[in-house]
């Protein structure tokens, strides 16, 4: 996790004193978000821009390619693991301060966009 992000979920969490999740819900019995589905929707209404979840996977793996981040470091970040990557699955295990680095490579990019809108 980066610092940036860390402190979104730190904002998040202490604007909600009363509960213990950083995405509360008093519309669901357990007391956190579980659909985002109005939220999405919400955000393609504010931002008129249409979007589908997956895309900000796709957008996240692109910006780390375009990085020229090794794959196996961008399947790591994105928790993707096939069985018929034999190396991946069974050898290769990431070190935090191995990861990070590149994570804050595709935060910073991603950032720099958001500055310029």
């Amino acid at each position: 996790m980066t610092e940036p992000i860390k402190a979104v979920l730190q904002r998040r969490k202490a604007d909600r004193p009363k509960s213990e999740f950083v995405f509360a819900s008093t519309s669901t019995a357990t007391g956190h978000l579980v659909d985002i589905r109005r939220h999405h929707e919400l955000v393609i209404k504010d931002s008129k821009v249409q979007f589908d979840l997956h895309d900000l996977r796709r957008t996240f793996a692109s910006v780390a390619a375009n990085l020229r981040l090794p794959p196996y470091v961008v399947k790591a970040l994105l928790n993707h693991r096939t069985k018929a990557d034999i190396i991946q699955y069974h050898y290769l295990e990431f070190e935090l301060d191995v990861l990070r680095p590149a994570m804050e490579s595709i935060n910073s990019h991603l950032l720099s966009y958001a500055r310029s809108m």
